[in-house]
């Protein structure tokens, strides 16, 4: 028997186990009882946690190292991923757990500023194209604090302009956004 597994990460309270680490797990797993049969793996990911991890597999690439502010506004180590010309951007680490104990506050005065700076980094360092997953998040800000960042703004500055700003930095940049939900940022 052929069997496909496509797992994504699990999250818990104060682990995530990466999507590639769970498909080894049930494969292990299936293996123990099914030793003839061939099992595919094909670790997936929803835009959210180990979207990065997930795409490296896959499609190779250089991980970039930057600083990014997290919902609260605070510089934080962040990653994206380099293929060719195109970037990644995993935004789960900057949005904010939606179901953590902050959650409320979070999606009221969180900022999405974090991924403009993700997205601005890539497009600093070249890339034509910059795909963002976007899962589930704490923040729901409209992606307000993503453009304020693309055009160098600040708080006060009005979304029409912020969004101006962030069209005319990211010009020659296409941007994809790869989510698995409706809901907006």
């Amino acid at each position: 028997m052929r069997v496909l597994m496509v797992p994504d990460a699990v999250r818990g309270d104060d682990v995530t186990i990466g999507a590639g680490d769970v498909a080894r797990h049930l494969a292990e797993g299936w293996r123990s009882s099914r030793d003839g049969d061939e099992v595919l793996l094909h670790p997936s990911s929803t835009g959210a946690h180990g979207f990065l991890d997930v795409l490296r597999a896959a499609l190779g690439g250089e991980v970039q190292a930057t600083v990014a502010r997290d919902p609260w506004g605070a510089s934080v180590p962040a990653t994206w991923l380099r293929v060719g010309r195109t970037a990644y951007v995993e935004t789960a680490p900057l949005l904010g757990d939606p179901h953590g104990p902050d959650a409320a506050r979070l999606a009221q005065e969180g900022s999405s500023a974090g991924v403009g700076d993700l997205v601005l980094a890539a497009a600093r360092a070249g890339a034509s194209r910059v795909v963002v997953g976007v899962g589930e998040s704490g923040t729901h800000d409209a992606g307000v604090g993503a453009l304020r960042a693309l055009a160098g703004g600040d708080a006060g500055t009005p979304p029409g302009e912020a969004a101006r700003g962030a069209a005319q930095v990211l010009r020659q940049v296409e941007v994809v956004v790869a989510a698995a939900t409706d809901r907006p940022l």
